[in-house]
């Protein structure tokens, strides 16, 4: 058998699946390649059930890290003003 075609339900068309259907068959062709259609099936149905929930402008990392550099300064003049017990 070819890499392409590992199982011998990897050429059957599963038809739509539903989200437990298509993890079912990602688990059952994990490790198969494109050619094999219930991966193929599966992937479209989880990738339109699970979309990604990113803003709709990710942050700047030069903005994240000054803001990181910024309460790093702030937690060590912090430290270094407290009293001593």
């Amino acid at each position: 058998m070819t890499d392409d075609a590992r199982l011998p339900d990897c050429l059957v068309e599963p038809g739509p699946l539903t989200a437990a259907a298509a993890i079912l068959a990602m688990s059952r062709h994990l490790n198969c390649g494109g050619a094999c259609l219930p991966r193929r099936r599966a992937e479209d149905a989880i990738g339109a059930e699970y979309v990604p929930s990113l803003p709709a402008e990710a942050p700047d990392d030069a903005y994240l890290a000054e803001r990181l550099r910024e309460a790093t300064r702030l937690l060590a003049e912090r430290a270094h003003n407290r009293p001593l017990k």
